[in-house]
């Protein structure tokens, strides 16, 4: 991991305050390439060599605009008790995912069930069984080129009842049962990214929660990787409290009111240089980061003149099933 961090700082140093910026939100997707990478999409800084990321949705397997596998759902998974046919599901999903030109998985689900209410992918709930289910998955899915984005960051247990329902919950329960399994793919499973909840915590947005983003994540944890935002969850310039991607494009992060926060004296450069280093180290864990070239002093060089994003491949072809990029 040292030599990933030493990578992200060398990389941050030599981008422009834009080119920082510009990684902290989510993009529309090109023109030809559509709605591809249906997830979400940022184009990288092709100058330095960082790549495109594409995401796809979603736990239960990626979805793409084109046919791809269905999965069996996570309670499937979780009614197994199997970590290593956890670890294979993650290793296909990730596969299935890079194979459709795609970086980001948003998975593994981690959320523990704990309300009827709540119909969406959850594997069990028992906070041990998701922990080493998910971890497993996670490491499956970043065998391929993907970062596994943890989701959702935390307690989101009354989706159907009402999106921003105020979770009043106590720090022991907190931990050992909603926290557990993030951090059990965050320490012990190598996580990379993580996607914080439309719910609101104890009286804050999980987007914008300190103790969630800052004391729990970077303090207890020591998580180097990034916290990106569920789709619209975020409610305010969110970045001071530890937020770094908003999702799924600039609305209250965007690159006006981070400068407008910096000459307010509400955030500084260095919050800014971290959040754009949690990205590229959640690229580096994936093995995203090779394509940069290096100078002798072990600083990237630029290869001027180059602003066509850097694409990943992309292995389908309905029509002859052959190889070929876009």
């Amino acid at each position: 991991e040292q030599i990933i961090e030493n990578k992200c700082e060398a990389l941050v140093n030599a981008m422009t305050i834009q080119e920082k910026m510009d990684l902290l939100y989510g993009w529309s997707n090109p023109v030809d390439i559509g709605q591809l990478a249906n997830g979400g999409y940022n184009p990288g800084v092709p100058r330095l060599g960082i790549p495109e990321i594409r995401m796809y949705d979603g736990p239960g397997g990626p979805t793409c605009v084109v046919e791809t596998t269905g999965f069996p759902q996570m309670a499937v998974l979780g009614c197994t008790w199997d970590e290593e046919l956890a670890y294979l599901y993650g290793k296909a999903c990730g596969r299935e995912n890079s194979m459709i030109s795609g970086n980001r998985q948003l998975g593994s689900q981690m959320d523990v069930r704990r309300s009827p209410q709540f119909g969406r992918n959850m594997k069990s709930e028992d906070p041990l069984l998701c922990a080493k289910l998910g971890t497993a998955e996670a490491k499956g899915i970043q065998e391929n080129g993907v970062a596994a984005t943890l989701k959702h960051f935390v307690a989101a247990n009354v989706f159907a009842v009402g999106e921003l329902a105020d979770i009043i919950v106590d720090e022991q329960t907190l931990h050992e049962m909603y926290l557990r399994p993030f951090e059990e793919a965050i320490v012990h499973g190598g996580g990379c990214s993580v996607m914080a909840a439309y719910n609101i915590i104890n009286g804050s947005h999980c987007s914008d929660n300190h103790y969630l983003l800052k004391t729990v994540l970077r303090d207890m944890w020591n998580y180097k990787g990034e916290v990106m935002s569920d789709w619209g969850a975020n409610h305010k310039m969110s970045i001071p409290f530890g937020l770094d991607v908003e999702m799924p494009r600039a609305a209250l992060n965007d690159s006006y009111r981070i400068l407008r926060g910096i000459e307010n004296g509400d955030l500084d450069w260095e919050d800014i240089k971290n959040a754009a280093k949690h990205v590229l180290f959640a690229m580096g864990k994936a093995g995203l980061l090779g394509m940069t070239c290096w100078d002798d002093k072990g600083r990237p060089m630029e290869e001027h003149g180059r602003t066509k994003p850097i694409r990943m491949k992309w292995y389908y072809d309905e029509e002859k099933a052959s190889v070929f990029e876009i």
